[in-house]
């Protein structure tokens, strides 16, 4: 009787060791990749592919006219060259970080300025309710939003009751 348990216990084990080694040869049932995010953000995106997806989205919420979209795509390119002079300083020059980000946040709101300057007034409050490019359900981008700048206070650090 010994020997039965101990056969029905070594199969069993056996069994259990070997199920692995038999689903590897099925294929895997993985989700489908997710679509991009709605506010144009991929991570597997190129800067093109995110400014046709930023496009095609402005043009179908806004309802843009071929002369808009084309209009957008020239104050697009313009802000790409100057982000790319102010990247090549950024490489010369790096004791000014906070002066080329703030250059950097100018011409960023300037070209947006540019594009809504572009829409009629009913576009305008749609362009003015949708979320900027790279935020979208993630929120505020660092040092921005509710909270106050600097470190968080003493009394809630972790650990500390």
């Amino acid at each position: 009787m010994k020997t039965i348990y101990r056969l029905l216990s070594l199969l069993s084990l056996t069994a259990l060791a070997a199920a692995p080694l038999v689903r590897a040869d099925e294929p895997s049932a993985s989700p489908p990749p997710a679509p991009p995010a709605a506010n144009g953000d991929h991570p597997r995106m190129d800067p093109a592919q995110r400014r046709e997806h930023r496009l095609k989205e402005l043009t179908e919420k806004l309802s843009l006219t071929p002369a808009q979209q084309a209009q957008i795509k020239a104050i697009w390119d313009q802000a790409e060259v100057q982000g790319k002079a102010l990247r090549a300083q950024g490489d010369d020059l790096r004791a000014q970080g906070a002066e080329l980000r703030a250059k950097g946040k100018e011409v960023m709101k300037a070209t947006h300025d540019q594009v809504r300057a572009l829409l009629t007034p009913e576009q305008q409050k749609i362009f003015d309710a949708m979320p900027p490019p790279g935020r979208g359900r993630h929120g505020p981008g660092r040092g921005e939003g509710d909270r106050p700048a600097g470190p968080p206070p003493a009394d809630s650090a972790p650990g500390k009751p």
